[in-house]
């Protein structure tokens, strides 16, 4: 195995090409989700078991060891002269095309997402790719054979030239589709579909007026399309005014940032209203909301990033953020809750037939994710540096096969 750190451009250094588990890859934990987890689509790519000895290298991973809010001071590429095998009956071995670099990874390194990850992780909260070998369940029930073109939603893993994933997590990929597209949506554009159902049960907006807080954000600009194509009336999007241009161009209605500004422009006019800022502990945005009118907090990032007054709360960061996640959820009217891992582990079958119709509505082009730049595994620290300072829009794509392996 070989291993870079990616925050220096020191030349590589070199480890003796032994079994992964050797150097502690592998993990028990008391918790029965933990242990699935690392036998699943969640499990981390470096977790391999060796194949025959290859004189070249084979596989390359993002890995870190511990949290880090310095994406640079952990974040390493760990290169393998072995491909990865199913570890697993029910497992299949993906030679990843794609994967997103997205806010949420930034959040597990830092310890600062929703629920603790285990260590060491592979970033990458989705994958693309085709399937290169499968375990045996997989192959004698025929689920799923090599050659197959699948996206799944994995939490970690995705970051890598290979990913081990469990088969009921899969979901093929129409022909012909971009592969980075394909990953914007697997994670993108499903968070964005189903937080607008979480808002209406219908498949349809038509005449509705729906707000969404920092529109320039990926998901964001996937609301905004996909409320335009639901047939809302008006889409309301908050933003810094250098996104602006952008936005208008996707057809919205653009707001100022902060929500003391944009509040009184659209107070009590609003069917629904989806924040993801959470900048005055989800007040404005309810406010927003006409008598019949619904509130989604798909996330809190004025909290976790240290903007808002409440993160600086006695508190401390991650007690006010799951507080303000249960308020919403339970004590606040018109307000729901929405995590697209959550929604996925509740209801997979769901999430998966909602990633099939984005697919099909991508392959048709009625949709057209922003892919902002695709990069290398070594590009992977500086976009967690750019996403941490609300310095990207669009979707920042990882195609791990650019140039690492060479």
């Amino acid at each position: 195995m070989l291993t870079s750190n990616m925050s220096n451009t020191a030349p590589i250094r070199q480890h003796n090409d032994t079994d992964p588990c050797d150097e502690g890859f592998i993990y028990d934990s008391s918790s029965d989700e933990e242990r699935h987890e690392c036998n699943d689509a969640a499990s981390l790519s470096s977790l391999l078991t060796p194949s025959e000895p290859s004189k070249s290298l084979e596989h390359a991973a993002i890995v870190y060891d511990r949290y880090s809010d310095d994406a640079g001071d952990v974040l390493e590429i760990r290169q393998y002269f072995h491909m990865p095998r199913p570890r697993a009956a029910k497992e299949v071995v993906i030679r990843v095309e794609a994967s997103t670099v997205s806010f949420t990874d930034t959040l597990i390194r830092r310890n600062n997402w929703y629920k603790s990850v285990s260590l060491p992780i592979t970033p990458g909260f989705d994958v693309v790719g085709t399937i290169v070998s499968v375990g045996e369940k997989v192959r004698q029930r025929k689920l799923f054979q090599v050659g197959d073109r699948v996206a799944a939603l994995i939490k970690r893993g995705g970051n890598a030239c290979y990913a081990n994933v469990h088969y009921d997590k899969l979901v093929k990929v129409p022909g012909g589709v971009d592969a980075a597209e394909a990953a914007c949506v697997t994670h993108i554009y499903t968070s964005a579909y189903q937080a607008l159902r979480c808002a209406r049960n219908s498949l349809t907006l038509a005449g509705a007026k729906v707000l969404v807080t920092g529109g320039n954000g990926p998901i964001g600009e996937a609301i905004v399309e996909l409320s335009k194509k639901a047939g809302a009336e008006a889409v309301y999007a908050t933003a810094h005014e250098r996104y602006h241009p952008h936005l208008k161009s996707l057809g919205a209605i653009c707001l100022p940032f902060e929500c003391t500004e944009w509040l009184p422009k659209v107070k009590g006019q609003m069917d629904v209203v989806i924040d993801s800022i959470c900048q005055d502990d989800y007040i404005s945005p309810q406010a927003a909301l006409n008598n019949d009118g619904r509130l989604v907090c798909t996330g809190m990032t004025a909290i976790v990033s240290g903007d808002a007054p409440a993160s600086s709360s006695f508190l401390g960061t991650s007690a006010t953020a799951m507080w303000t996640s249960l308020k919403s959820s339970y004590l606040m009217k018109q307000t729901c809750s929405y995590d697209v891992w959550s929604s996925f582990k509740a209801k997979p079958d769901d999430f998966k037939r909602d990633l099939e119709y984005l697919l099909q509505l991508l392959r048709k082009h009625e949709i057209q994710p922003n892919v902002q730049e695709r990069i290398g595994l070594e590009e992977v620290a500086n976009a967690h540096y750019r996403l941490e300072r609300g310095q990207e829009k669009g979707c920042i794509v990882c195609t791990p096969w650019k140039k690492i392996l060479r």
